[in-house]
């Protein structure tokens, strides 16, 4: 077991719990680190190549055209959602927070497709 002294002030409750279970708290110099490493670890991406999408994309929304962005400014805001296989990992492209729930719901009930449409007419 891993013993680590932590002021209490100056961590938060879950982190502590993370930290005598063995894991390391990964802490970040920039907003943009922060984002990069944890587009990485998620969908094996980077920063920069979320631009480069955003920027293919028009700054828009795949499916809505709704404006999409990420601001890095005092903390991260994003309105782009990166949507990917949820089998497969692979990335789709960036959508808005709206349509990327609705792809993910028909993603995991593609049967009750047809029951939905015959619900909204």
């Amino acid at each position: 077991m891993v013993f680590v002294k932590v002021f209490l002030s100056s961590i938060k409750r879950n982190e502590i719990l993370l930290i005598q279970k063995g894991y390391k708290i990964a802490s970040f110099k920039t907003k943009e680190a922060q984002m990069n490493y944890n587009l990485k670890r998620g969908y094996k991406i980077s920063l920069e190549e979320i631009h480069d999408m955003l920027e293919t994309q028009d700054y828009k929304c795949l499916l809505c055209k709704r404006k999409i962005e990420i601001i890095l400014d005092k903390g991260i805001r994003s309105t782009a959602n990166v949507d990917h296989n949820h089998n497969t990992g692979k990335v789709r492209g960036l959508l808005c927070s709206y349509c990327n729930t609705l792809v993910s719901y028909v993603e995991n009930n593609k049967d009750r497709l047809d029951e939905i449409i015959e619900y909204i007419k």
